[in-house]
């Protein structure tokens, strides 16, 4: 068996367990299962492995745009405001269309004059929230869903609600199907010109449901309207793709004249995501009351879930599965991570000082001194990437050392970002990370600007030591020569923060590359896990190594904004 393959396996057992234990505690529905089965028929096959081009393309060519929502994944919604961005930023939209309306089904049709006070800057957010009654009428995460209705405030769109009556989620689908459409075709056919675009749960926006529901309303009142059905990660055909080995390029698919799938997530992080909403944890993301729940409770909600990646992380890697009985995990807002590391004996001042800034920065870390996991947003990217920071140290047996060399302590945050983004996407392959080519695209459209935003002023800093320490390797590979380099390690802890974070992440990413390629050995990554990177010279030379190793792979993806 292949590594991808090996890959594949530990994906679809992972998958298979999390869908066990979702469905161990929720009653399916007849009519939900009626819906189901029928997504399945008309989602299970694909006529073409297309690109965001041709979907966008598309996009502008429809009057009407229904996107599918899987409520708790947040890259679902990103998809929809991807879309809505890249559209409304067209040449082909400004020049041809009127504007855009946005249809949630997370408001309640009724809430229409709330949605237009939040819009127009008459109520505040809590108010809006309040009013809408938020939490029991949707009750999925507020935060993945603001940014589409920031987006559509900035942009001066009209945003109608959906929903007709929450209490009906699972008994009355068709009922809902039905309001929804003909609100719908009433926009549709009152605002000639303008694109309405939809974001619905996926199971409804197959053909003979929703749209097929809105067509009909339309051609019998007269009227024809272009439509376009956006599905995203469809479960059977990932695992088709999967077994083309066709799985980490396929980001969007055409399944008929009318219809694509969004493929930007796996089946893994997609029913992780539900599982996690499902007990109270949304997309490894939470909300808890101080007052109610005590910090041990949070470790109980989510130690057990990172045991599991642990488990999966080192049966892939074939080394024995260490005793997590030290392993503490810290989130975000529990405040006992500061006092605890301030008052270790051995966690230096230094240390203190680095912890408290990638804190600050909101950047997840393992804590080797402690054992300790902390995890600034817990997405399954984050605790995958902390999970492989703790299988490194206890297979290398690194011990930090304060006679460390400053190039040293530089090399070793590389190699440690390398291997922890490189066990996230063990996890979940479709992550992305900023290229090279990112950074300068970034820099090119900023090199005269006076940036006021201290995060752009930081990563315009970041970028310039990036893209000078690529080019001092692009001279080591043509000479071999490894020469002047004083200015390539900054001096200021934030910065050697960020510039080690994104120089790890994109050798990280080459690594992966180079392992689904088999350019590189399953006993190749094994032997760097088990690498002590704090000894002298060590995790330099074996970053060099590395680039000249890697030189050749074949990348996946030059850069991140070419992706969906």
């Amino acid at each position: 068996m292949s590594l991808r393959q090996n890959l594949v396996e530990i994906q679809k057992r992972l998958v298979k367990r999390i869908k066990r234990q979702i469905y161990s505690s929720v009653r399916s529905h007849r009519h939900i299962q009626k819906y189901y089965e029928e997504f399945k028929q008309v989602t299970g096959n694909y006529d073409k492995i297309s690109n965001k081009q041709e979907l966008l393309e598309k996009a502008l060519q429809s009057d009407i745009i229904y996107v599918g929502d899987f409520h708790t994944l947040s890259q679902s919604q990103k998809v929809f405001l991807k879309l809505l961005e890249d559209i409304s930023a067209s040449e082909e939209y400004r020049r041809n269309r009127k504007g855009i309306i946005v249809c949630l089904e997370m408001f309640l049709n009724r809430h229409g004059e709330y949605i237009n006070a939040f819009l127009d800057n008459r109520i505040t957010e809590t108010e809006f929230l309040e009013k809408t009654d938020y939490n029991r009428t949707w009750g999925f995460e507020w935060a993945h869903y603001k940014p589409v209705i920031e987006f559509a405030r900035a942009n001066h769109f009209r945003i109608e609600g959906l929903n007709s009556n929450p209490a009906k989620r699972q008994t009355g689908l068709v009922s809902r199907d039905k309001f929804a459409a003909r609100i719908i075709a009433k926009l549709s056919a009152q605002n000639p010109g303008y694109i309405v675009t939809v974001l619905f749960g996926d199971l409804h926006i197959t053909e003979n449901h929703l749209p097929g529901t809105v067509d009909a309303i339309l051609q019998k009142n007269g009227k024809e309207r272009k439509k376009l059905i956006v599905h995203q990660n469809i479960e059977r055909l990932y695992w088709k793709l999967a077994e083309q080995e066709l799985e980490h390029i396929a980001d969007v698919l055409k399944l008929n004249e009318y219809s694509f799938s969004v493929m930007s997530t796996p089946p893994l992080v997609k029913f992780q995501s539900y599982f996690n909403w499902q007990e109270n944890a949304g997309e490894l993301q939470y909300q808890r009351n101080p007052e109610w729940t005590a910090s041990k409770e949070m470790q109980i909600d989510f130690l057990g879930q990172i045991t599991e990646i642990i488990k999966a992380f080192c049966n892939f890697l074939e080394i024995p599965v260490p005793d997590m009985g030290d392993l503490t995990i810290y989130a975000m807002d529990d405040l006992n991570l500061l006092e605890k590391i301030r008052h270790s004996p051995d966690i230096s001042a230094k240390e203190v000082e680095n912890i408290e800034i990638s804190i600050l920065k909101r950047e997840s870390m393992f804590i080797p001194q402690g054992n300790i996991i902390y995890l600034s947003s817990l997405s399954i990217n984050h605790a995958a990437e902390e999970a492989a920071h703790y299988v490194y140290y206890k297979c290398s047996k690194a011990v930090l050392s304060a006679a460390m060399t400053k190039t040293d302590r530089f090399y070793l945050a590389i190699m440690r970002n390398a291997l922890g983004y490189l066990g996230s996407k063990i996890i979940n392959h479709k992550r992305l990370c900023y290229k090279e080519k990112d950074f300068e695209i970034f820099l090119t459209s900023n090199i005269d600007r006076k940036l006021r935003d201290p995060k752009l002023k930081e990563l315009k800093k970041i970028t310039i030591s990036l893209l000078r320490h690529k080019e001092k390797e692009r001279v080591y590979l043509n000479t071999g020569e490894w020469l002047n380099a004083k200015k390539l390690y900054p001096d200021d802890l934030s910065l050697n923060i960020g510039v080690t974070h994104a120089l790890g992440y994109i050798l990280g990413e080459k690594l992966y590359s180079a392992m689904i390629q088999d350019f590189i050995t399953k006993q190749e990554l094994k032997e760097l896990f088990c690498t002590d990177f704090t000894l002298p010279d060590c995790a330099f030379s074996t970053y060099l190594s590395l680039i000249k190793k890697l030189q050749f792979v074949k990348d996946l993806y030059e850069s991140k904004t070419e992706k969906m």
